[in-house]
């Protein structure tokens, strides 16, 4: 009788066994999944240093010198945004709210461009394996047409005293750029910020 309650046991206590593995591996490729997902997936455009650009007051195609988030025409993916980050430099000579205003453009995409920084949430993997973002960063650009308003994201209410305005908007993927779309950061009126924009890469 013992031997056999010991057998039964040790049987038990194998199958409990496989069966904390298996929860274990499954656990784990959750884990790195999630990892895989915040991290190599997630990009950053940003202005290319903590130098601003000077923004043109309102909606305009030439030129934009703040943030250009454009994905290419030929792209496979959907850009969701994730969050938008942005600091006023100086204070403005006049009440300048935030605002995104989106391009569609199919065949052309933006000119005159100089190149913002793209890094990987992945820290350290700013080029190499994780480097293949499809999207395009520029802090200047000349769009192929005057874009659309679309979103308000808020900003200042006068020119005086008003330095150390921030922004951070998490648009909990209320914003998606398909392929050749691009969206643009604007003010209401002329204004030194820099910031950041990011997004998660989705095929289509």
């Amino acid at each position: 009788m013992m031997e056999e309650f010991v057998k039964r046991l040790v049987y038990i206590l194998g199958l409990a066994g496989v069966f904390f593995c298996g929860d274990l591996a499954w656990a784990i490729n959750v884990q790195n999944a999630d990892y895989y997902q915040a991290g190599s997936n997630v990009w950053y455009c940003a202005s290319t240093t903590t130098t601003p650009g000077t923004s043109v007051a309102g909606l305009t195609a030439s030129p934009v010198n703040t943030l250009i988030l454009q994905n290419p025409a030929g792209s496979k993916n959907k850009l969701v945004i994730k969050d938008i980050g942005v600091d006023y430099f100086a204070s403005p000579a006049a009440a300048a709210g935030l605002f995104l205003a989106y391009t569609v453009a199919p065949s052309t995409g933006a000119a005159s461009t100089t190149a913002g920084t793209v890094t990987s949430a992945f820290i350290g993997t700013s080029t190499g394996t994780f480097s293949s973002s499809s999207a395009n960063c520029y802090v200047s650009a000349t769009l192929p047409k005057t874009p659309t308003f679309y979103r308000a994201l808020g900003g200042t209410t006068g020119a005086a005293a008003i330095g150390g305005v921030q922004l951070l908007d998490k648009t909990d993927t209320q914003n998606v750029i398909p392929p050749g779309g691009i969206m643009t950061l604007g003010t209401t009126s002329a204004s030194q910020i820099f910031g950041h924009i990011s997004w998660v890469e989705v095929p289509q």
